[in-house]
């Protein structure tokens, strides 16, 4: 017997999908990639680091956020080589 809730399962968070899925800010981004805040901010820009954004406000269209798989990928360049040496 199934139960139907309107609830997510336990191993997801409604703002952030999949448990494993973490999210992190501009700055903690650029913690762990080891370089300033700045330097995330405009390879996210240049399209050059995949990211979110929150939902925005009168101000504009949010803060960005960065999946960590994402950013362990792009640290990793053998992930980014497309075979060729």
């Amino acid at each position: 017997m199934s139960i139907i809730t309107d609830q997510p399962p336990a191993s997801e968070d409604p703002q952030s999908g999949p448990a494993s899925e973490v999210l992190l800010t501009t700055g903690q981004a650029a913690a762990r990639m080891k370089v300033v805040s700045q330097t995330v901010a405009r390879w996210a820009t240049e399209g050059r680091l995949p990211h979110t954004r929150t939902l925005g406000g009168a101000k504009g269209p949010g803060h960005r956020r960065f999946r960590a798989t994402d950013l362990d990928a792009a640290m990793n360049p053998d992930a980014l080589c497309d075979g060729a040496q």
